[in-house]
């Protein structure tokens, strides 16, 4: 959390690292996104096997859900300007010693069935969860969606050249993908996911058409009409 702050500040400077930063907190804030998210909809349903105290288990799926919307909402933002100020070229990524794992931790299954773990062990999973939802952003940006195990000699690459176009059309399905967190299912925030769906589609509209993007924007298009048009 604090460096995705931290990346934040720089993005939205005048300094050198601007760039890098901008690209970083944009893959940042979806993979914590992710993480948040994910780990709501386990402590969800613990809620349902935890017969007990099903309490806490609402109460932590609640938080952790508004902290997933946070995120979800600061990765839209990011696209929207990495979009407007990034248009040629290659996004760069520098890595260093990227941390996680793209398996589901035990911890998280135990969440799912109803136990309610020590707070050590809940803080541990949570930064697990982060960690893990920053790698699967990462290897979607780097062009590896469904195999992020192909992505990992990647990360030990200090300068990584990503295509723009591949780059925006990836983050774009991310951003459809995550709008799910404001469905009627989830929060139940229609606007709010009609204005990711929205961005994914105005980040579509800044690559050149091809059978990917027409199919996807069609997909986007299908959900905003469901959604009111809004």
């Amino acid at each position: 959390m604090k460096t995705d702050s931290t990346l934040r500040e720089l993005a939205r400077g005048s300094s050198e690292y601007a760039g890098k930063a901008r690209v970083w907190h944009l893959v940042v804030s979806a993979g914590l996104a992710q993480g948040f998210s994910e780990l709501a909809d386990a402590y969800e349903a613990g809620a349902d096997m935890n017969l007990t105290s099903p309490l806490r288990f609402w109460q932590q799926a609640t938080l952790l859900r508004s902290m997933a919307a946070s995120a979800a909402l600061e990765f839209t933002q990011a696209v929207h300007e990495t979009v407007d100020c990034d248009k040629e070229g290659n996004v760069h990524f520098a890595f260093v010693d990227l941390a996680g794992s793209a398996a589901q931790p035990a911890g998280l299954r135990e969440i799912f069935v109803g136990i309610w773990l020590p707070d050590q062990e809940r803080e541990s999973l949570e930064s697990v969860m982060l960690q893990r939802g920053v790698l699967l952003a990462v290897s979607r940006a780097v062009g590896s969606p469904d195999n992020p195990a192909k992505a990992q000699p990647i990360f030990q690459t200090t300068d990584v050249k990503v295509p723009h176009e591949a780059f925006i059309f990836q983050m774009a399905k991310l951003m459809y993908e995550e709008s799910e967190l404001f469905g009627s299912k989830s929060i139940d925030r229609p606007n709010r996911q009609a204005t990711m769906c929205g961005e994914a589609r105005e980040a579509l509209r800044s690559l050149p058409p091809n059978d990917d993007t027409q199919d996807f924007a069609e997909q986007i298009d299908k959900t905003l009409k469901q959604l009111g048009g809004k």
